[in-house]
């Protein structure tokens, strides 16, 4: 089994740089331009299954991507991390409120002090999609989500924890697993149309 997975187009949020996590909010006139080099990267394939986050930025790049493709299925599974109360909030701002802590906390993906998730909860999450997907398989299938999202998925892909702000994950790239032996293997990383044209 092969997934495709792509990053939602740049959003509102993404612009404006401040924390989104469960926030609904649209795709920028680039956003729906990432959506489209997704796309275009993405016509020569036939996808059994398409699976979608349920927010917004993530719904709309699949539908521009995949024109026509209704989704199989949009879950609260490929969500990105949950940042609670830090939601339309900067870091200056999370470290203006909270102090130093903020800040040790952020790099280590933890949000619950603040009403969000945790890494183990948004690990938690996109393991069990994957598992998800393990027990219903099919040949090829696009999963239309999250820069944390993926990367978690490279995490598992890889059995380690990796710098999550080292690892980029573009607007509208994809990346591509597979799952053979019984385990998840990256195929390829942030693959988009201005790295890899024609």
């Amino acid at each position: 089994m092969k997934i495709y997975v792509v990053r939602h187009g740049q959003s509102e949020n993404n612009l404006s740089g401040i924390h989104t996590g469960w926030v609904q909010c649209h795709l920028t006139e680039k956003g729906r331009n990432d959506a489209l080099k997704a796309g275009r990267l993405l016509k020569n394939i036939h996808f059994d299954r398409v699976y979608c986050s349920d927010l917004i930025r993530a719904m709309e790049t699949q539908a521009l991507a995949l024109p026509g493709r209704t989704p199989d299925l949009c879950t609260p599974l490929l969500r990105e991390i949950s940042v609670g109360r830090m939601e339309n909030k900067s870091a200056a701002q999370g470290l203006a409120e909270y102090g130093e802590e903020f800040t040790a906390n952020r790099a280590a993906l933890n949000f619950a002090p603040y009403g969000g998730e945790n890494y183990e909860m948004h690990m938690q999450r996109v393991t069990e999609f994957l598992h998800m997907l393990e027990k219903d398989p099919c040949d090829c299938a696009a999963v239309f989500c999250h820069a944390g999202t993926v990367k978690r998925m490279l995490n598992i892909a890889l059995g380690m924890d990796t710098d999550h702000f080292r690892y980029i994950c573009d607007n509208g790239s994809v990346s591509i697993f597979e799952f053979r032996n019984d385990r998840w293997v990256l195929k390829a990383w942030n693959c988009t149309e201005d790295l890899f044209p024609g």
